[in-house]
C-alpha cells in the first residue's frame, strides 16, 4: 500500500483516552554490575498527545530505559518513576503502560480475528455486542482487513507488529512503549507502522519508541527526541530544537544531512568531540532537574479496581477454549503423543509379556510399573515442553498485563488437554496391562488406569 492509502485508513480513530497523561523519571540508574552502570542518573518527562524516539548508538541503553519505565526490569534499577507526578502501585501501572517488545508474541495457530476476540474476552467486561465492535474498530484502524482470517504464523513482519498493538488497544493504555517496532521492516512499511503510532499521539497517548537509524522522513513524524549516549541523556525536546541546541556548542550539522545520524554520530564513544558532548550532557541533566512538574490530574486517589479485567471463571473459560483450539489446529502434536504412547505400551508389553500371571515375578512386574509411568510422564512431558516455548512469551506477555492468573493459565491447560491426554493414556495402560497377562480384576485395572492417567494428566 502507499502513504496516500495509509492516510485513508488513518482516518478511522478509536476511543481517546479521557485525560492527559505525562510520564516522567528522576534519578533513574540501572547497574547489571558494580564496574559501571547502564544508565547513569538520567531524568526526563513524555508528554500525552506528542511522539518520542528514544534513539542513540548501540549501547547506549535505549531498550534498557524502557525495560525500566515497563516495569519489566526491577532488579538493579534505582530512581523514581511518575505518572502525573505521582508514584503508581504495580497493579494500576499495568492498567496505564503497555510495553510492545522487538520479538512479538503471538499464538501461531489463531487467526488475526481469533487473537483479538479472546484478548477481548480476556480484558474487558463488555457485551458481546460491544466487544466486536471493539475487534471490528481495531481491525479498521490498523489495516488488517485483508489477512483477518489468516493464522499468525503466515502473517508478515507489519501485519504481527499492527496485531500486537491492537492486543494493547483493547485495554486503552494512557502510556504506549515501543521497542524498535520498525525492525525488519522495509522503509515503505517502516513508514505506515511509525505512522500507526502517530496517530495513537491524537487520541492523547502517550507514545515512546526506541528507533534504529530513521531515514528523514520518518524523523519528521516523531514530536520529540530523547538522545542516550554511554547511559546519559544528550538531549532531551522538540525534534525542531535538536540542531539549535547542537549548534550553541558548536557542533553544526551538515546541510542536507539526516538529524538522527548526526546525532547518533556525536554520541558514539568514538566521538573526538567528548569535551562538548559532556558539556550537553550537563546542561540537559540541569533542565530536566529544573523543569517545575506539569499541573495535572491525579491518577493515584482514584478508586482501585479488581486486579484482573475479568472474573476468575471468564479467565479460565476463555484460556481453556483458546488452547484448545491451539491444540486442535496443532493436530500433528497430538497424533505424534499418541503414537509415541503405542508405541511404547506395545514394546514394554512385549518385553514383559505374560509376567502378571505368576507371583514369582514380582520384581519384574514392579520393574514394569516403574517404567510404564516412568514413560507416560517422559511422553505427556515432551508436548508440553515441544509447545510451551511457542507460548511462554505471550503467557509472560499477557501476565505482566494483569490479563489473568497463573493459576487459571495452568488449569486451562489441564483441562484444555484432558481428552488427548484420555485417549492415549487409556490405549498405553490397556495395552500394556492384558499383554504382561495382569489379573483380570476390574478392581486393579481401574485403580493401575487412575494412576497412570493422573500421572500423565499433571506430567
Amino acid at each position: 500500500p502507499t502513504r496516500m492509502q495509509s492516510s485513508k485508513i488513518l482516518d478511522v480513530t478509536i476511543p481517546l483516552v479521557s485525560r492527559e497523561t505525562q510520564l516522567s523519571f528522576n534519578g533513574l540508574t540501572y547497574s547489571a554490575s558494580r564496574v559501571k552502570p547502564i544508565l547513569d542518573n538520567i531524568s526526563g518527562t513524555f508528554r500525552s498527545g506528542r511522539l518520542t524516539a528514544i534513539i542513540g548508538p548501540s549501547g547506549a541503553g535505549k531498550s534498557s530505559l524502557l525495560n525500566a519505565l515497563s516495569g519489566l526490569r526491577a532488579k538493579g534499577v534505582h530512581g523514581k518513576i511518575l505518572i502525573n507526578n505521582e508514584i503508581q502501585d504495580q497493579q494500576q501501572y499495568r492498567r496505564l503502560v503497555t510495553y510492545n517488545t522487538q520479538e512479538v508474541a503471538l499464538l501461531p495457530n489463531l487467526t488475526v480475528r481469533e487473537t483479538l476476540e479472546y484478548a477481548v474476552d480476556l480484558r474487558t467486561r463488555s457485551s458481546s455486542t460491544k466487544k466486536q465492535k471493539i475487534v471490528q474498530d481495531i481491525i479498521s484502524v490498523l489495516a488488517l482487513q485483508k489477512c483477518i482470517n489468516t493464522q499468525a504464523r503466515l502473517l508478515s513482519g507489519g501485519e504481527r507488529k499492527r496485531l500486537s498493538i491492537g492486543q494493547d488497544l483493547i485495554s486503552n493504555p494512557k502510556i504506549m512503549l515501543f521497542d524498535e517496532p520498525t525492525s525488519g521492516l522495509d522503509s515503505e512499511s517502516s513508514y505506515q507502522m511509525v505512522s500507526y503510532l502517530k496517530e495513537l499521539t491524537k487520541q492523547d497517548r502517550c507514545v515512546i519508541s526506541v528507533i534504529h537509524q530513521p531515514s528523514s522522513d520518518l524523523l519528521e513524524l516523531f514530536d520529540d527526541l530523547y538522545v542516550l549516549s554511554d547511559g546519559k541523556c544528550m538531549y532531551s525536546g522538540s525534534l525542531h530544537d535538536l540542531i539549535p541546541w547542537f549548534e550553541s556548542v558548536g557542533l553544526v550539522c551538515p546541510q542536507y544531512y539526516n538529524r538522527a545520524d548526526f546525532v547518533v554520530k556525536l554520541a558514539s564513544t568514538s566521538n573526538p568531540d567528548k569535551s562538548k558532548i559532556y558539556q550537553l550532557m550537563y546542561q540537559m541533566e540541569s533542565v530536566n532537574k529544573d523543569k517545575p512538574p506539569a499541573l495535572l490530574p491525579s491518577e493515584k486517589h482514584r478508586p482501585k479496581g479488581r486486579q484482573y479485567p475479568t472474573s476468575a471463571f471468564n479467565q479460565l473459560i476463555t484460556l481453556t477454549r483458546r488452547t484448545t483450539l491451539g491444540t486442535v489446529r496443532n493436530f500433528s502434536l497430538s497424533v505424534l503423543r499418541f503414537i509415541g504412547l503405542i508405541i511404547f505400551s506395545l514394546f514394554m508389553g512385549l518385553i514383559y509379556r505374560d509376567i502378571g500371571k505368576d507371583a514369582s515375578n514380582i520384581i519384574s512386574n514392579t520393574a514394569f510399573i516403574n517404567l510404564s509411568l516412568a514413560n507416560i510422564v517422559f511422553v505427556n512431558s515432551v508436548a508440553v515442553i515441544l509447545s510451551f516455548p511457542t507460548e511462554a512469551s505471550v503467557f509472560l506477555r499477557e501476565y505482566r498485563a494483569n490479563c489473568y492468573s497463573v493459576a487459571a493459565y495452568y488449569c486451562s491447560k489441564l483441562f484444555a488437554d484432558f481428552i488427548p491426554m484420555m485417549a492415549g493414556n487409556c490405549c498405553f495402560f490397556a495395552i500394556g496391562y492384558f499383554l504382561t497377562g495382569q489379573p483380570a480384576e476390574l478392581e486393579r485395572f481401574l485403580g493401575y488406569g487412575l494412576v497412570v492417567l493422573l500421572m500423565g494428566w499433571f506430567a
